[in-house]
C-alpha cells in the first residue's frame, strides 16, 4: 500500500464531497479505475479499508475520489469528514477494467453507473 498525505476537500454538491491527497510515491493507474482507501487509526466493525473510483487524472500528481456522505454517516465517512491536512491514508494498487482501449477505430458504446466521478 502506498500512504497519502491529506490535502483537503471540495464540496461537489449538498451531500458529495471529493477528496485530494499527495501520494508519497507515483501511482500508476487509468481512468475509470478503482482502489481500496484506508484509514489506519479507523475503529469500525465494517473494518478499515473501502474502495472508491480514482476520480483523479492519471497524470496527474494528486489522487482524488469523490464520496457521498448523509446525515448519518458510517464510521468510516465519519473519519473521513474530521481529517485535517497532512494527515495519512492508505491505498492499494488500483484496478478494474471499466476502460477503453487505447487505439481502435470501432465505436465505444456508452455505459452509465450510478457512481459518483467528475466531469472533467
Amino acid at each position: 500500500m502506498v500512504a497519502l498525505q491529506f490535502l483537503g476537500r471540495t464540496q461537489r454538491s449538498q451531500d458529495v464531497w471529493e477528496y485530494f491527497f499527495q501520494p508519497t510515491e507515483p501511482i500508476r493507474y487509468l481512468a475509470g479505475q478503482y482502489a481500496e482507501f484506508s484509514i489506519a487509526d479507523l475503529i469500525d466493525p465494517r473494518g478499515k479499508t473501502r474502495i472508491f473510483t480514482l476520480t483523479s487524472l492519471p497524470d496527474t500528481p494528486v489522487v482524488s475520489f469523490a464520496v457521498k456522505i448523509s446525515d448519518t454517516p458510517s464510521p468510516y465517512k465519519q473519519r473521513l469528514s474530521q481529517l485535517q491536512p497532512g494527515e495519512i491514508l492508505y491505498v492499494g494498487q488500483p484496478t478494474g477494467d471499466m476502460i477503453l482501449p487505447r487505439h481502435t477505430a470501432a465505436p465505444h458504446p456508452c455505459t452509465c453507473t450510478d457512481s459518483i466521478g467528475p466531469q472533467r
